[in-house]
């Protein structure tokens, strides 16, 4: 039944698309293409953030311009693909998520990953002499331009928990880092890492009011870096603020501290951490 709603689904959205060939405006491009002056980055580097942020910031047309016509660039996907189809569904019931901004901290891990591959040929997660931030990362293998990556960690086909998709989509990271390199079995690999935060609401996640940009920065890493991940990454569930909570008891010539960790998420769900 869900197969059947999706598929008429894929034929009405075909039916608008040919209607009145949707496309691009300029302003949509413009808010999604938060990478366009960041000169370290190649041309394709930079789509990889474009093509991310037009499918989080418009979700539903996204379907109609970029993935009905798109039956796979390396010739692994169908029209009638259950993930293909899956993420038809998924985007057109989608809400509009948060713009990923450039991060050079996160690019520098990705290239230095990208770099190991293009050496030693491995594919996956697995760093060598690389480091990595907490957060999110996507590996891409095979495409080489910037919509042909992005279009194949959404449609994740072959990937059963469709973790790829997971991650570009999660309305809990505000940041990313991409790079794309030769690989010698795939012809080329993308890295893509995300941060955590919701970057375009920093002056009211990240506390105190009025602080420059880079201490609030500094203040929001300070407050989570002890955070386990699995309460960062809650899918669709973007931390809105972040708080602390300092309880002394002091004991005749004793006193003991003890803070919690307070996190409010968007759909209202509060958690405590305890040191």
């Amino acid at each position: 039944m869900k197969n059947s709603l999706t598929i008429m689904l894929l034929l009405l959205a075909n039916i608008m698309t040919w209607a009145h060939n949707p496309a691009w405006s300029e302003q949509e491009l413009s808010k999604a293409n938060t990478a366009k002056d960041v000169a370290q980055l190649s041309a394709q580097e930079r789509d990889i953030v474009l093509y991310l942020n037009l499918a989080r910031l418009y979700p539903k047309k996204f379907v109609e311009v970029e993935l009905l016509d798109y039956y796979g660039g390396n010739g692994f996907e169908s029209m009638l693909s259950p993930n293909r189809l899956s993420l038809i569904a998924e985007l057109y019931e989608a809400d509009s998520a948060c713009a990923l901004i450039f991060d050079a901290a996160q690019t520098k891990e990705a290239r230095c990953l990208a770099n190991e591959q293009r050496k030693n040929g491995e594919v996956g997660h697995t760093r060598h002499k690389c480091s990595r931030m907490q957060g999110g990362e996507c590996c891409a293998y095979g495409p080489q331009t910037g919509r042909e990556i992005v279009l194949q960690l959404l449609i994740d086909e072959g990937v059963d928990d469709l973790g790829h998709r997971a991650n570009c989509l999660n309305n809990g990271f505000g940041s990313i880092g991409v790079a794309i390199a030769t690989h010698p079995k795939f012809d080329y690999c993308a890295i893509l890492d995300f941060g955590w935060g919701d970057y375009n609401q920093r002056t009211t996640l990240r506390n105190p009011a009025g602080s420059k940009i880079a201490e609030q920065d500094k203040y929001f890493e300070m407050m989570t870096r002890n955070v386990p991940t699995q309460y960062m990454s809650l899918p669709r569930e973007r931390v809105i603020s972040v708080s602390t909570a300092t309880h002394t008891v002091t004991n005749g010539s004793t006193t003991t501290t003890s803070t919690e960790t307070i996190l409010q998420y968007q759909n209202g769900k509060t958690i405590t951490i305890k040191d």
